[in-house]
């Protein structure tokens, strides 16, 4: 299975939910990569991600933004977004990656249903939101393990 996590710029929320999402499926097949519907590769990672992962017990964060494109939606088996948003720019420029993408949140049955971008926000905010998505992520594991995907 292959899953691709994306937000705006793929420095905050899609880059926590891939790393987290790696640890937790650590020795599974599942292929897991992120990406950013407005990303620029020029465009630093804020300095709490990598700090609130640290925490986490991941500590070797080699990233570089990268932009969402046709190539990445059709290599994803399943793509979760943060936000409404991110799931409309999807059905709207890659048509063919709609029914293969889901809030991250909604499709845990969690509430509210988007992660809201911590971009400037302070440290506490990336650890608030970080715990938002490690909760999701535990659920979305777990649902595609029942479901025979992992």
């Amino acid at each position: 299975m292959k899953v691709l996590f994306v937000c705006t710029g793929n420095t905050c929320r899609s880059v926590m939910a891939e790393y987290l999402f790696k640890k937790l499926a650590a020795g599974s097949s599942i292929e897991i990569k992120s990406a950013g519907v407005a990303a620029n590769e020029h465009f630093p990672i804020p300095d709490a991600v990598p700090k609130v992962l640290a925490e986490e017990g991941i500590d070797r964060l080699g990233h570089t933004p990268a932009r969402l494109d046709e190539a990445m939606t059709g290599w994803a088996d399943c793509l979760f977004v943060m936000e409404r948003s991110h799931q409309d720019f999807i059905r709207k420029h890659f048509p063919k990656a709609a029914d293969k993408t889901f809030l991250l949140k909604e499709f845990a049955g969690s509430e509210p249903p988007e992660v809201a971008d911590p971009i400037g926000c302070s440290e506490e905010i990336y650890r608030k939101y970080l715990k938002e998505i490690k909760e999701a992520l535990q659920i979305v594991f777990n649902k595609l393990k029942q479901d025979g995907k992992i």
